[in-house]
């Protein structure tokens, strides 16, 4: 069992290895995205806000990012109640990005292709844009977690098998020191006592003897009492 189990560590090792890999492939991209909205002032979601109809590709990338946020309406107006948020670009760069559905990709998707003028985005406005970067990153990364998804599950589920059998064998470890422990102190226990055992057999031999000499002793005695009686007659 112990050889399973490093055997199962080793194997666990080396998916995890590829599977975190792959997943760093993603990362940069999605980093300077993040950066890129560091960069951006709430004076420039103000901007954004401020516009009673934005320019086309502001509406869709800022119904992009409510649509990734997981906001039910994903309307302008609801855009716009979404960055009145203080803490919005912050919760942006905190976004769980491996928990974006497929669903949710495929409407932003969608949104991009229909609209022709994203590409002019940088020169229409500075906070469209980054956040337009942020969202073409977070679909790069969507693409390359759905391929490493299964991995990451596979590494989970090796890693809950080796636990268990990792603290199984633990109790198995610590029954058998437990009998080892009882054994040894019943071996003592078995030496201490063939000791006495021993001891005791040498001392009833040396008692043997002695009885025997005495009898022997007693016999003489009284043979020699015998010849007495007879001489004084």
């Amino acid at each position: 069992k112990s050889k399973e189990i490093e055997i199962q560590s080793k194997e666990i090792a080396v998916e995890k290895g590829e599977a975190d890999a792959e997943l760093q492939e993603a990362l940069p991209v999605l980093d300077a995205a993040k950066e890129a909205l560091s960069r951006l002032e709430k004076a420039d979601i103000t901007e954004i806000r401020s516009f009673a109809t934005p320019p086309e590709p502001v509406m869709v990338v800022c119904e992009c990012v409510a649509i990734i946020r997981g906001l039910k309406d994903t309307s302008w107006k609801s855009a716009k109640g979404m960055m009145t948020d203080p803490n919005f670009l912050t919760r942006l760069k905190e976004m769980k990005c491996e928990n974006v559905t497929q669903k949710q990709q495929q409407a932003v998707k969608t949104l991009m292709k229909n609209c022709k003028k994203l590409e002019d985005m940088e020169s229409i406005s500075k906070a469209g844009f980054g956040l337009l970067q942020f969202v073409k990153a977070v679909l790069g990364f969507c693409a390359i977690y759905k391929e490493v998804k299964p991995k990451i599950e596979r590494v989970a589920q090796l890693e809950k098998e080796f636990n268990t059998a990792k603290k199984y064998l633990d109790n198995l470890n610590k029954q058998i020191e437990k009998v080892e422990k009882t054994l040894s102190e019943l071996n003592e226990r078995y030496v201490v006592a063939m000791t006495e055992r021993q001891q005791i057999q040498e001392e009833t031999d040396i008692m043997q003897r002695r009885l025997i000499a005495a009898d022997k002793l007693i016999s003489g005695l009284s043979s020699e009492s015998q010849r007495w009686s007879v001489e004084l007659e």
